[in-house]
């Protein structure tokens, strides 16, 4: 079974090798990894939330920049905390997975693809 922990390692897992180039670019080297960092997943669990995890961090750069005038407002404003409309979207196309997921997801292509 797949614990929240583990959702949070693969998210990790995937953005590293999205974002950073990670494990070579290859796939399975990014899969060993998150097994490694994570022993108690199967191979085929593994697998799956890598999988999983880059699509929802490739939909949330999708989402994000899509919604980059409506984040910019708030930024300006100085409200912070979640737009509830575009977790909401990003869970809609990947339903399923820890609420926390989404929020991270979004923060971080956010800050690192529009703030700095």
């Amino acid at each position: 079974m797949i614990t929240e922990d583990d959702w949070n390692t693969a998210l990790q897992v995937a953005r590293n090798f999205h974002e950073y180039d990670s494990y070579r670019r290859v796939p399975k080297q990014a899969v060993k990894a998150l097994a490694k960092r994570c022993p108690n997943l199967t191979p085929d669990e593994s697998q799956s939330a890598f999988d999983t995890c880059l699509a929802l961090l490739i939909s949330a750069i999708d989402i994000v920049e899509a919604h980059k005038n409506e984040l910019w407002a708030k930024y300006h404003a100085n409200e912070s905390g979640p737009v509830p409309a575009i977790e909401e979207e990003l869970q809609a196309a990947h339903p399923d997975l820890p609420a926390i997921l989404y929020g991270w997801a979004i923060s971080w292509v956010w800050f690192w693809h529009h703030l700095k």
